[in-house]
């Protein structure tokens, strides 16, 4: 039996492309099919915004309910997945559940399958660790996509969630928007309601269409509840789409429950985070598709810019690039071990027709440092320095800010 100081990492960048739900339903048999046993389950899916929204309805629940929340990435430690009114799963709990997973998993290799990744090992611990501590609603992020993702193991859901669908992760829930959508709406069950922040004409007649067959009520932002317009400690207009979605979905569930101010407190890091570092702002955030950075693009200063990025693989860097860069910003590219070869092809950049200033190439513990000297020699301190691309490279950085003794400011 491992001790919790001898478990290896959850990776911060562990993705679902390879879970099998197959695979997924066996070790829950295993284990005595837990998925069937965790109370009032919320599936929570979408392109951007699932954290941010899971965050704020397990806050409007927990006044007056025990609810289990399960998220990813984590951004400074893997017990931040698993929680419980906020509290992440303690140490103690966490080997403990990791051991009962792993130890069940062993039973994989003598019945011809391959080990579980991280995200089912974490999902099912999550789903023991709340039914042991008899939680009353449970918040469930998916991973990717939906339709293979480990948490659609669940099927008696109380609600689902879709924030929004753009286009990201096509090699494995594509091709092409349908496909991406197809994914998604698999969340989507029999008489089980709906809320989602979704504007796209066809995509909202796809899931129009869905609710209608299963006979599932659907819930459209600013077509059935209002934009969210208060108080809020997340920075970016977005985040109060993902507020008005938690708050919906809450006044579904519990007819009258009062917001009583919560959401101001709620926090989600490595989301348009300031930190200061030598006198110099940075700001971090962990937008990793072309829908979040566009919505990104929307909260920054006017050019010029200095942007700290990379992206890893499969992510569609010249979309997001275009969307991001000025001619007068500079791209500080960051070399990291999962990060996408094209990241560093830098001659494809001028045949993509990306127009900035200049780019480095340079290791993550250099990159602060490279973005602060290129900010006082070429723009004379009046840059805004913003890492964006990766929520990997985001954990990197903070790190760094951290180790460092820069300050947060918001």
């Amino acid at each position: 039996m491992l001790k919790y100081n001898e478990i290896p990492e959850i990776s911060a960048s562990s993705h679902t492309t390879n879970v099998l739900l197959y695979r997924m339903k066996y070790l829950c048999s295993k284990l005595g099919n837990p998925q069937k046993k965790v109370k009032k389950p919320i599936v929570v899916t979408g392109t951007n915004g699932k954290g941010s929204t899971c965050r704020f309805l397990t806050a409007i629940l927990s006044q007056k309910y025990r609810v289990g929340m399960l998220t990813s990435p984590h951004l400074d430690n893997h017990r931040e997945r698993i929680s419980i009114n906020g509290e992440p799963i303690s140490e103690e709990d966490f080997a403990k559940y990791y051991n009962r997973v792993i130890r069940k998993a062993e039973a994989l290799k003598s019945e011809g399958m391959s080990n579980p990744t991280d995200t089912e090992i974490v999902t099912l611990m999550a789903f023991l660790y709340f039914i042991d501590n008899d939680t009353d609603y449970n918040v469930l992020e998916v991973g990717i996509g939906g339709l293979v993702d480990c948490v659609n193991v669940i099927e008696h859901r109380v609600l689902s969630i879709i924030t929004n669908i753009d286009y990201e992760h096509a090699l494995s829930i594509g091709p092409g928007m349908f496909g991406i959508t197809s994914h998604k709406l698999a969340v989507i069950t029999e008489n089980t309601p709906v809320v989602t922040g979704c504007s796209d004409d066809s995509t909202l007649l796809s899931m129009r269409e869905t609710c209608w067959y299963l006979k599932s009520p659907l819930y459209v932002l600013n077509q059935d509840f209002p934009h969210y317009n208060g108080r809020l400690s997340l920075h970016g207009d977005y985040q109060k789409d993902n507020a008005a979605i938690a708050i919906k979905a809450a006044e579904i569930l519990e007819p009258g429950i009062s917001l009583n101010d919560v959401l101001k407190d709620v926090t989600n890091p490595g989301r348009m985070e300031t930190w200061n570092y030598k006198n110099y702002d940075i700001l971090l955030d962990g937008a990793h598709n072309v829908h979040a950075i566009r919505a990104l693009t929307k909260e920054l200063k006017s050019s010029p810019h200095i942007f700290v990025f990379t992206v890893t693989r499969y992510r569609d860097i010249y979309r997001m690039l275009r969307e991001l860069l000025n001619p007068m910003d500079t791209l500080v590219l960051v070399q990291l071990d999962n990060v996408s070869v094209a990241a560093y092809d830098t001659n494809n950049f001028r045949k993509q027709n990306l127009i900035f200033s200049d780019y480095f190439v340079t290791r993550v513990d250099d990159a602060l440092d490279v973005a602060c000297k290129r900010n006082q020699l070429y723009y004379g301190n009046e840059a805004e320095i913003v890492v964006c691309g990766s929520l990997y490279l985001v954990k990197k950085i903070r790190d760094i800010l951290i180790k460092n003794g820069a300050y947060y400011i918001r």
